[in-house]
């Protein structure tokens, strides 16, 4: 009786999270959401550590940093917004701290917008679909019966509901790490369903 008023409180709030969505969106990290990027190169080797520290001294905690050359010596950092004297205390920076040249020329600023969060998702839903049904195929065979394909699925769609339900009405924003965490608490699911089964069997 509990779990079947848990899956209907994920059902209701599957379709909240739905309308909410539609409405007024999703919310994304800087990572993914619309700012400047910011990309330099210079001769000698670069240390994150070091572009960390001086992007923090500047834009405070707001910015994401990368590397985006083999030979580690160009930079990206992106920020919500960027100012003309930011990008000369940067470059005075990065001089001071490389002993090199570089003039304000040479950090190239370009706008970037949102990324769509379906195209952040849509390379998993056919890998992670075919597992669903390699899972539950195997369940199948194994239990001669549908009620561990029915709990695995509920467990799964419990899991997107609770993850959904985070990112769209408690606003927590989607990072680089949400669709890893998911993958990973998705493993954990199959994991933990097939060892109670299991017990339940040797009982």
């Amino acid at each position: 009786m509990k779990k079947k008023i848990l899956y209907i409180v994920c059902a209701v709030l599957l379709v909240i999270n739905i309308i909410v969505t539609a409405t007024v969106g999703m919310r994304v990290s800087l990572y993914y959401g619309e700012g400047y990027t910011i990309t330099f190169t210079q001769e000698n080797k670069i240390e994150m550590s070091d572009i960390k520290s001086i992007a923090k001294e500047i834009w405070g905690k707001d910015f994401v940093t990368r590397k985006v050359e083999f030979f580690e010596d160009s930079v990206k950092i992106k920020v919500k917004e960027v100012k003309d004297e930011q990008v000369q205390r940067l470059c005075d920076k990065i001089n001071e701290k490389y002993s090199s040249e570089l003039t304000v020329n040479d950090f190239r600023q370009e706008h970037v917008s949102n990324v769509r969060i379906l195209s952040l998702v849509e390379p998993y839903i056919i890998p992670i679909g075919i597992s669903i049904l390699l899972v539950m195929s195997y369940l199948a065979i194994r239990y001669r019966g549908t009620k561990q394909m029915l709990g695995l699925l509920l467990n799964v769609m419990s899991l997107v509901s609770i993850l959904y339900t985070l990112h769209a009405i408690c606003r927590l924003p989607i990072t680089e790490y949400t669709v890893p965490l998911f993958i990973t608490l998705y493993g954990l699911i199959i994991i933990l369903s097939s060892y109670q089964w299991e017990r339940k069997e040797e009982v």
